[in-house]
């Protein structure tokens, strides 16, 4: 199985994982739909202040890794701004 080549980083895991599959679609698309992001920035704006839960990854944008990178950020710098001083 691949999960050997994820030892280095993930160690035990070869050991912990019953089954597993997965599923390529060479032309496949994924679907974001009309009006999401007016909901994501509708939740955002409406957080709390000083909020201890924030929802960061992919599926707040577009779901590729630079999306769940900028949403990652925006909660983290959210997190320290909220907690500072």
């Amino acid at each position: 199985m691949g999960y050997a080549r994820s030892a280095p980083w993930l160690p035990g895991l070869a050991d912990r994982v019953a089954d597993s599959q997965v599923a390529r679609w060479d032309e496949a698309m994924p679907y974001v739909p009309t009006g999401h992001a007016t909901a994501v920035q509708r939740y955002r704006d409406r957080l709390p202040a000083a909020s201890p839960v924030l929802l960061a990854g992919d599926y707040l944008g577009f779901p590729w890794s630079d999306s769940a990178a900028f949403n990652g950020r925006w909660a983290a710098d959210r997190l320290i701004a909220d907690h500072a001083g």
